[in-house]
């Protein structure tokens, strides 16, 4: 499986450009405050999320990565390196707690796909986010 990534030379102006084009295309709501993959709260990594739902959902070719250059594709999984920088960020215990577990359980999200059990995990995600309504 492969990954879209913004450049880590990309300038911040391309970095909002990107995002604002990919979000235009996608649901980009796991990069918005109190989501999932919010945190590490930066353009860097917003953008990064957002150029890979972009490029995931247009089907991982090539092109759909280019950003005008400032894509990069990378066959290692970006999301692990980015729980780590968001854990290590946050200093008070608290805080690493609920970003692991927003992690984990949009990764288990993830896993299922679509099935009955997404849905589930999907709403009970956004109400502990503060997203949903009670089940």
């Amino acid at each position: 499986k492969t990954w879209c990534i913004a450049k880590p030379s990309s300038d911040q102006a391309t970095l909002l450009t990107n995002i604002n084009y990919a979000c235009s295309k996608v649901d980009c709501q796991i990069i918005q405050k109190g989501c999932p993959c919010f945190n590490p709260d930066n353009l860097i990594n917003h953008a990064s999320i957002a150029m890979n739902l972009y490029y995931q959902s247009m089907g991982r070719n090539v092109w759909n990565c280019d950003f005008k250059g400032s894509g990069l594709i990378v066959i290692t999984d970006p999301s692990k390196s980015v729980m780590a920088t968001a854990f290590m960020l946050s200093k008070r215990p608290l805080m690493q707690a609920i970003t692991l577990l927003c992690f984990s359980l949009w990764k288990l999200l993830v896993t299922f796909e679509e099935d009955v059990s997404s849905s589930v995990l999907k709403r009970i995600i956004l109400l502990f986010m503060g997203w949903g309504e009670a089940i």
